[in-house]
This record gives C-alpha cells, structure tokens and sequence, in this order.
C-alpha cells in the first residue's frame, strides 16, 4: 500500500537502541539508515531511562539526511513516562529529568519534576506499560486527575499513543474515549526494536540473556511480535483505520526543531578559579618560577636555549586558551604532593612540556631528553591538550574528591562506558541459551578471533573477522553449535552493559548534567557519571582529565621512605636527584634481575634487556618503545647494530643526528615529525599533521600530504629569522599567507616587501634569510622516504611517554641495587596479594643475598620492612597484612602487639581481645607460623588461642562468659610437615620450612630439568622437564579442565593437565604430595603451563648423566662396546672429543644402562681422557 501524494509520510517514532539493556537488537547509530532504506523523513529514538544513544543517533541521522527525535521512556510510580524534545529547551529539560532520575533511590521521575521541567517537552501517554493506562486499570479517576494536572503544563504537547505492533489494542478504545472527552490528539507509534521479521530470534535471546533461561524454555515469557523497523507501506497498512494517527505522528516530528537532538559543541575549558580571571599572567609567573628551581643546576650557557623554550611554548599554551588546564592540572598535582601521594612523573606526550616541567605536572626535562612540545600541543592547529597523570592506586580518589570540593560535586563527574558484546563473549551467551555445555562453549570459543569480532560473510583470509573453512566445518558438525556462531554474529556489538570509565573524569565551569546526561554509578556508590561514554562527552564539548593508578608511583615512594627512615645518610634522599649514569644498574638488569621494575620485568622484556644490553638511557626508552608488536621485529638489528656486529645504516646523512641514539631506526613519532622537518622543511607542526595524516589513511589527505613532502624534498630551503628572533627552515619555493589576506608570498618576496606573513600561527615579519645547500634528494628517492616514514609513523611510539616510563624504570632499579631491602619490602607490599609475583620477587631477593625472615608478632609491622638478620646482613622482615585471612585485623594486631613483648597465647589472647573474638584470624596467624614462638605445635596453638580469645571477650562482655579460668592448651596431634608447608604456602604464597626437593639438584640435572624458577625462559620452546612436589590438584567450576599445583624449592605455579594426558593412566599420579618427573610446555599466548606428561620419581632409578672427554682417535666401535655391554638404560652420555684448541661435544640418547661395572670398564678404556658423573 502507497501513501497518497498529499499525504504526510509514515514514519518510526519510536526506535529502540541497544542503550534499553536487553530490550533492542538495533545499534543506535546505524539506526538512521533504516530510514533511509525507507525513504523515511524523521525517524525517533525512545531508550527506556537512557539518553546515552541520543548524539551519535542524531549525528548519524544529520549525515544521513535524517531528521533525529529524541526523546526517553522514563520510569515512574504508576508507569512509564514517555516525553519528546520538542526544542532546545526540551533538550535541557530531559537532561534536568535525566538528573532527577539519577537521584532517585527508584531511578525514577514523579509529577513535581515533570511540573518543574516541562517545558520544550512533548508528552506521549497511553503506550502498554505507560502511567495512564495503569492509572485507568487500578483507579480511572486517579487518572483523569493525572492528566488534569499534565494539560496545563503541556497544553498542546500532550498526546496520547496508539502503539502497535501486529494489530489493534483493547487499550485503544480507552484511549479514543479520552481522546474525544479531553480533545487530546492521537499518535499512531509501532515500537521498531529490530531490524526485520526474521530478527525477532535475536529480541527472543536478549530476554532468554536477561532471565538466565533457555531460548526455548517453555516458561520464557516472550517478548511481544512485531517489533521490526517497518516501512511505511507496513505503517500505512498497520494503522488502516486510523490513518490519522499516523499523520498526527508526522506532524509531531514537524514541530521539532533542529536544536531539539543534541549537537556538537566547541570544547568548553573550564577556568582555573584561584587565577580570578588572570589565568595567563598566573601560569606565566608560576611557570617562570618554577623553571629557574628546576634549571639551577644546568650549565650557565645551556640556559639560555631552555628560557627561550619555556617562553615559546607558553606563547602558544596563552594563544591556543589552555593555560586554565595548565593551571587546574598543576593544582591538583601539587596538592597530591603535598599530602604525601605518590604521582607519577608523567605519561604521555605532556612530558614533552617544558611548562609542565616548569609547574611539577611532570619530572622530566623534556630539553635534556629531546622530547618535542609540538607532539603534545599543535601550535598550527587547535586541539585540546591531554595530561593522563599517574597516582597512587590506593589513594587515587583522596585527589578526585579533593577536586570534587574544588569545583563543585555536580561539576566534576566521571565518564560511563558501555560494555558491548564482543566475539567470544557474544558466542558464549548464546550457546549457554541453547543449553551447550560449559566445556563445550569454552573449547568452541578458541576457534573465534579474541580481539575483533568474527563475520561469517568475510571471505577475506587476511581479516582479522575471517573464519576458515576449517573453522566453520567444527561449528556446522553441530547444529546447535552452528545456531550460536549465527546468534552470537548478531550480538556482537550490542551493549551489555554500563560501566565506568577507569580514569577519565570531566571538569567543567557549568554543571556536567546540564551538558551531557548523567546516571547514577552503575557499579557501587551514588557517584554520578555521564551516560555519554568518552567519545560523546568529548563531542559535546566537556574537557576530560586522567586520574589513573599506577602501583609502580607508590612503590618507588614506598621504597624512598624506608631509606629515609632505616639511614640517617639517607634522610634527605630525593629520588628526582639520582644519577642517570649509573653503570651498576645495567649490570643488574642485563642479568636480568628485573622483578617488580616497572616495565621490564615481563619474561619477553628480558630476553630483549639480555640482546640488546643497554648501556645508557636513552637505551631504556628505545626498548620500551620497540617492546611492541611490529616494532619488536627491530630489536635484534638494533642489538646487533649497538654491539657493532652491523654498520649503522641511515636513510640519509641529513638524518644522522637524529637517528644515532636509535641506532638508525626510526622508533619514535617524534622522529617521523623531525625527519619530515629535515628532509622536506616542515615545521613541526606541520609535521604533526603530517605524522596524524599517516596515522588516518584518509586517502585525499595522504595524497596532499605526499607532494607537499616530494616538493620539499626536492627544492632548496632557507633559514629564516623572523623578528622575534625564532629561525625556522623552509623550503625556499614555499608560499606563505599574508596576514593581511593578500596573494601569498614567498619568504624573499616577503622580506622584500616587509609584509607579516604566517609561517606556523602566528604574523611574522621576516628579516633574514640565509641558503642552505640541497639535499640533493631526487624524485624517486623523495618518494621512498615518504613510503618509509608512512611505515614507521604506523607504529612509532611517542618518545615522551616512554621517556617517562623509563624514569619510572630507572627510578625503580636505582633503589633495587643501591638499597635492595628497601626496594623489595615495598615491592613485596604492593604485590602481596599476587603469589605468582611475590614469589618471583622473594626468590630474586635470595638470589641476589637478600634474606627473608618470617611474620613475627613482635617484629612485623603491617607491611614488609627492611630488616637485618642476626649476623647483621639485608633481609626483608615478612608484613602481617600478607597473611591471607587477616585482612583489616591486620593493623590492629601489629598495633596491639608489635614491640610489646608478648610471652604466652593468654598474653596475646589479652592484647586482642578488645579488638573482637577474632577466630578465623588466629587460625591464619598459626597457619603462617606466627605462633610457633609460643608453641611449635600449630594445630594446638590456633585452637588454645581461639578458646582464650573467646574466654577473653567474655570476660569483657562482648560474648557469653564461657569459664572464669583461661583455658589451657588442648593435647591435639600437631599438623604433618606436608600439611603445615601446604597451610603455610596458603597462607603466605611460600614456606619458611625447607622444600622437600630443596637438595635434589643433581637428581634435576640427571633429568636435564629445569627449575621451576627459570621456566619463563622456555615459553614457546617445546616440553621442557621438571622435578616438582604436587602440592594440590582440582577440577574447574564446571569440570572441564584439571589444574595441578606444584612446586620445587625454586617456585610454584599452577598448571593445567593437558586433555590428551588426563585421558591416560599416568594422569592419576597428579595427586597431592607425590614427587614427579614431569614435561610442561606453554605457547607464548597461553596463560597457563600445561603438563603434557609425568611419570614417578624414584631416587634409587634416577638416570645418570655422564661425561666423558675422549682423544680424537678413538675407536669408537670398541667404546661402544662397552658402553652398552649392560644392556640398555635411561642413562645420557654427553661426549667431549679433544682436538687440541677446542673439543667437540655430542649428546648421545639417554638410551644407555651405565651401571657400576660399566663405568669401571669405561674409566680404563685407553681412548677415555676423563670420566665424570654430572
């Protein structure tokens, strides 16, 4: 059915996003081109208590042609509330509404707030669930009064709602009478919450999702038919007997103004309130200060070069508007210092700012370092500045509510985030939805790509969302299989969920709700945060700042402080004064002692420290930078170039200055901007959108940027000094605006005619001009350049954020070889909660003579302290708040105890009790060992110190009065030593008491096994053997995978048993206690170890291995004779054949039965020089 010409067009008034959790299967931006499919007009969108859809819609549908309606079902006492921006106040008020629900303990609005934030709006009444047509079922005259109370406040805005979806309602003759009776205009709306008929499934999954039931649960209450984007020929047939309501629909998207869908605004800078308006004259003069602090100790001619730099950028930061950011960020930083919070030095390429060096944003002296402002902020063109700052982890939010008291609760709100599904997560619902195991879902869900989603329509092998043939034949033996790859396709990409943003925090002169919408935080607190995610804040003008937490800021403060406070030498330590020329540091991590080192202590990074050997810093922030995938393919050329096994190689002469640090590779952005400066006569800002160019691939772009490159290239350049004493150098042909608008001008003719020209952004008279000798770069070789530099600016890295994260790294490992005890008690602090690298970090501490000593009552504080032992060497004393099951009891027992000379379990019963009967604790106190002082019997002490704790609150009334004398120590058989270490290891991550296999090294060695300690440097090697203890093994939630923890004295880890291993025999030695032979083997992205294999170990059959040194004329054929005259064996031969200057060495197969009497025999034979058993 056709529309008649005259006749206003049908259109969707009510869309549905993925923003309405679990209620629509359509993604709000791609929304629009239903429309279009459609020749539709206008097209609304109407989310269930959201707005967080409303401006990536309506720009989509600006794009598209579209007109965009927005508007928000809202919760309230009696029903839904469904209200229509009509104009730009209507905006404002749904952005008041969307306040008011945030409030709301019920998320939802009542009549005062649509009484106080009515006007612009559009209310739309009657829909199935709305507030009216639940008020006519309960009580008919409390619905009359509602809408009595609702004409008034939006008179001819009020319209009452027809919905459809497969046919008329019973509702509607309701309606109709309301109609006539109170001369409210009808609507005619069909709810479009998918795509197309066929889509319906997807509508039916999302609630088998949200109910946690089967798709084809008979009980699954179904969501209602019809709810497809339909076109206006299905509207127009829909509401057959009442067109009118439809043209009513499009005569209420007539009355909607353009600036009634949120827009794009301008970035909006808040000011920095302390400046009272003087915000340029404030950074200028605290900036100037702070930088002769920080330069007093450079030389007296280098400082020159540094003014002139401070002065040029914030000649930029005042012109571009940012000095109020400059100055908020400096205040918040600067009272986080002052109340002792460790921030970081920098992140970012902020670190690049000689202002921010100046105002202590950052620690790093970007001139020293040759890090480029212009990375950081653009001089040529207008983008905001981005300071991400680093803080303590734990005390993070003291700096968040200190700015929230600042500037106001509602003008300082954290970013939400939307959760979507991704690949493996999408498959994974659905296939729990069709009822496929856990196992089964798990084992298919490898097959899918983890990082992009998967198409089953690509046929592009090289896609990251390509599926094999292979892969789709595993899916198709299965049709139920199959059914969830095709659900989970859909899926992906829907939202799943809210969130909050990790870091990101808005800070805004007005309030943030009048701006963006806000929503209560949907993990815990009444904290707001925005509805729009990152992107769409930004869009709408609002200024994000980074709070992030990094453990490493805390650590190194952590550290400092233990210094300070165990030395008197020391008391004044400030960790920004330390040495960058410190050869021991490289010894240490070319060794690879790099635990808890920020940065560098992944296994990959230490293979790369070991090939690379670095011997300054600069070498610290190239590895950081090429520690990634692609750039990482350089390391080894950079290696072997820095150790002089290859020449230095160089695009160009010109590039030698640049490129030597890196030994000819360009690493950094910061490098593409300064090539491109150096061989085509960009300026740097320019180069900066050169370098952003590349990193778009926009074609049109590329292509402008390309001849600009070729032509600067090939023709002369000048130098010219302008009259503010700044030299730029640019190509001598290049045409530069006149700032009167004139024809532009080269740099001669504009020296000739003394005409302000623009060079980067500001006029400028040019009053010099100076050649420079050409390059010499032709055509051809102009282009390769501009291909080589398009490759690397692929992935260069920005120097002054790894520049940053290597003063972190430094940092870290100046205190790590300096004051070790210092270093790992705080490392050991911070990682107490994480076993696997607390052991790391306990086992290199040993290594390199640190030693551990126990939990002690009397000695530990809460965390780890440097300590000595009793010969008075470095150790590192065990913190109470590391043992598991204490928790926050922690603090009071070390306060309650610590240097208080306790004696006996009743004195220590006494010194807690008024802290609680604290039972789980004193168990976990004796697991760890910390009462072997007063009994070495850890079963009885937990249970004697639980009866007195208990007889203790009694007597102080805070339980029943269990006896009137404190009970004595219960007669109880003591724990195993297996069962203590094991209690032990829980409770702590490792054992004080000696590891079973602590001396069977030699048994080990004759295995050729590796140490548990030293595995991460097999990863992706193939099977490798151990010697280990079982020390525990169980099954997954859902039994589907089997893990076995265990341990030799070097380490402990938890591994799983390989599938095709669990299904033999030798599977039922994984038990606890016994000691195997074991192969493990782990692929570089695996998480977890894998034992492949395992057989028992017995010392009496343990395999020898042995060398023999043999001449190099032997007879081979009469040692072989003897070498097997027992018959054959599981013992190796490793032979050395002497050739005078060197020897030869060959592994034989351990095939070999050496016993007693063949190594008598061998030990005599003429041709052997040397025999040992290794």
């Amino acid at each position: 059915m056709t529309l008649p010409a005259d006749a206003l067009p049908a259109i969707n008034l009510r869309g549905r996003s993925s923003y309405s959790i679990m209620q629509s299967a359509l993604v709000a931006k791609k929304m629009p081109s239903y429309a279009v499919k459609e020749s539709q007009p206008a097209l609304g969108l109407i989310d269930h208590r959201s707005l967080a859809g409303a401006l990536e819609f309506a720009s989509a549908a600006r794009k598209e042609g579209v007109q965009p309606i927005v508007g928000c079902d809202f919760d309230a006492e009696a029903g839904r509330i469904t209200l229509i921006a009509e104009t730009a106040q209507g905006w404002a008020n749904l952005l008041a509404l969307s306040r008011r629900q945030a409030a709301s303990e019920a998320l939802a609005i009542d009549d005062d707030d649509l009484e106080a934030h009515s006007e612009g709006l559009i209310l739309l009444t009657g829909a199935p669930g709305s507030a009216l047509l639940n008020m006519v079922d309960h009580d008919k005259s409390v619905a009359n009064n509602w809408l009595k109370r609702m004409m008034p406040l939006f008179q001819d805005r009020l319209y009452l709602e027809i919905s459809r979806t497969t046919g008329r309602r019973a509702s509607e003759a309701v309606l109709d009478r309301i109609s006539r009776a109170y001369s409210l205009p009808l609507v005619g709306t069909s709810p479009a919450a998918y795509g197309s008929p066929k889509d319906y499934e997807l509508l039916e999954l999302l609630r088998a999702i949200d109910h946690k039931k089967l798709i084809d649960d008979a009980n699954l209450v179904r969501p209602e038919n019809g709810q497809h984007f339909k076109s206006s020929a299905e509207l127009v047939a829909l509401f057959a007997d009442a067109p009118q309501v439809l043209e009513n629909a499009a005569r209420l998207a007539l009355r909607c103004s353009a600036d009634a869908a949120p827009q794009s605004q301008k970035p909006m800078l808040p000011r920095f309130p302390d400046a009272q308006g003087r915000e340029d004259e404030m950074l200028r003069q605290l900036a100037a200060a702070g930088y002769e602090t920080r330069i007093a100790n450079i030389p007296e001619e280098a400082k020159a070069e540094y003014r002139a730099r401070l002065a040029s950028e914030l000649d930029i930061i005042c012109k571009q508007g940012f000095a109020g950011y400059f100055l908020i960020v400096a205040d918040f930083i600067g009272w986080s210092k002052r109340k002792g919070i460790p921030v970081g030095p920098g992140r970012g390429s902020g670190a690049g700012s000689a202002v921010a060096w100046a105002m202590g944003i950052t620690d790093l002296d970007p001139i020293r370092w040759g890090l480029l402002f212009e990375r950081f902020i653009n001089p040529e063109r207008v983008s905001l500045p981005d300071f991400d700052v680093d803080f303590c982890q734990s005390r993070r939010d003291e700096t968040i509510q200190y700015v929230r008291e600042k500037y106001g609760e509602d003008r300082v709100v954290a970013i939400g985030t939307h959760g979507s599904w991704k690949s493996r997560s999408a498959f994974g619902d659905a296939a729990r939805c069709l009822g496929i195991s856990a196992g089964a879902t798990h084992a298919a869900s490898q097959y899918l790509p983890g990082n992009a989603p998967y198409s089953l329509a690509e046929t592009d092998p090289e896609s990251p969302s390509y599926l094999s043939p292979e892969v789709r034949a595993f899916f198709k033996k299965d049709p139920n299989l199959d059914r969830a790859l095709k659900l989970g396709e859909a899926l992906q990409g829907f939202v799943r969920q809210h969130g909050r943003h990790a870091a990101g925090i808005i800070i805004a002169d007005p309030v943030v709700g009048e701006v963006v919408p806000v929503m209560r935080d949907p993990g815990v607190g009444d904290d707001l945060v925005t509805q729009f995610d990152m992107k769409g804040v930004e869009d709408s003008g609002l200024v994000k700042f980074d709070f992030l937490g990094l453990k490493t800021s805390t650590i190194i403060k952590a550290a400092v402080e233990h210094v300070r406070a165990s030395n008197a030498e020391h008391a004044d330590l400030d960790i920004l004064d330390i040495p960058f020329d410190d050869d021991g540091i490289f010894e240490m991590l070319n060794a690879g002692y790099c635990h808890g080192i920020f940065q560098l202590e992944s296994e990959g990074m230490v293979k790369a420290l070991k090939q690379v050997r670095p011997t300054c810093f600069e070498d610290l922030i190239a590895i950081i930078s090429l520690y990634r995938p692609g750039p990482m393919d350089n390391i080894p050329t950079y290696a072997a170039r820095k150790a002089g096994l290859e020449p230095l190689q160089l695009p160009h002469p010109a590039l030698a200055s640049l490129l030597s640090e890196t030994q000819g590779i360009p690493v950094y952005q910061e490098q593409i901007m300064q090539m491109a400066q150096i061989l085509a006569g960009y300026t740097l800002g320019g180069a900066d959108m050169l370098r952003r160019a590349m990193g778009k691939k926009i074609q049109a772009e590329m292509d402008a940027q390309r001849e600009t490159f070729i032509e600067g290239c090939i023709v002369s350049h000048v130098s010219v000094k302008t009259h503010d004493g700044k030299v730029l150098r640019i190509p001598s042909n290049r045409k530069l605006k006149r700032a009167d608008g004139g024809d532009a001008l080269t740099a001669q003719a504009a020296k000739d005619a003394g005409a302000a020209v623009i060079i980067s952004i500001e006029p400028v008279t040019i009053v010099e001009i100076h050649e420079h000798r050409t390059l010499g770069i032709s055509r051809e070789r102009a282009i390769q350049f501009f291909d080589t530099i398009d490759k690397f600016a692929g992935y260069g890295f920005n120097k002054s954020h790894a520049a940053a994260y290597a003063l972190l790294c430094w940092q870290s490992a100046w205190l790590k070889l300096h004051h070790p005890a210092a270093f790992y008690a705080a490392a050991l602090t911070y990682n107490a909660e994480d076993f696997d690298k607390l052991r790391k970090l306990v086992r290199e501490a040993r290594e390199r003579g640190i030693e551990l000593l126990p939990p002690s009552l009397e000695k530990s504080g809460v965390a780890f302290q440097p300590d000595v032992t009793a010969d008075g060497q470095p150790a590192v004393r065990w913190g109470l708040g590391a043992v598991k099951g204490l928790g926050g009891y922690a603090a009071p027992l070390s306060a309650a105890t610590h240097g208080r000379g306790i004696k006996s379990i009743e004195d220590l019963a006494k010194a807690l009790a008024p802290h609680g009967n604290a039972s789980q604790q004193a168990k976990a106190l004796a697991a760890a060992g910390v009462l072997d002082v007063f009994n070495k019997n850890r079963q009885a002490a937990a249970e004697h110190l639980v009866a007195c704790l208990k007889f203790e609150c009694g007597q102080s009334g805070q339980s029943l009065l269990f006896d009137l004398v404190a009970p004595a120590c219960p007669k109880v058989d003591d724990l195993s030593r297996d069962e203590k270490r094991a209690a032990e290891i829980d409770a702590i991550g490792i054992s004080f008491d000696e590891h079973p296999l602590a001396n069977a090294w030699s048994d080990l060695r004759r295995h050729a096994g590796v140490a548990l300690g030293k595995i991460d440097e097999f990863v992706g090697c193939g099977a490798i053997t151990v010697l280990v203890r079982v020390e525990s093994s169980s099954k997954s939630a859902r039994g589907a995978s089997t893990f076995a923890k265990i341990s030799d004295a070097s380490a402990e880890i938890e591994c799983v048993i390989d599938q095709d291993f669990a299904a033999t025999a030798a599977a039922t030695l994984v038990d606890n206690g016994e000691i195997i032979v074991a192969d493990i083997a782990k692929k570089p992205n695996e998480g977890r170890w894998r034992m492949v294999q395992a057989k028992p170990f017995r010392k009496a059959e343990t395999p020898q291995r042995i060398r023999l040194d043999i001449k190099a004329s032997h007879n081979w054929e009469d040692l072989r004779r003897v070498l097997t005259s027992a018959g054959r064996g599981q013992d190796r031969l490793d032979i050395m054949i002497d050739l005078g200057e060197k020897k030869a060495r060959k592994v034989l197969p351990a095939c070999f039965n050496l016993t007693p009497d063949v190594q008598a025999a061998i030990a005599q034979h003429p041709d052997v020089l040397e025999m040992k058993v290794l």
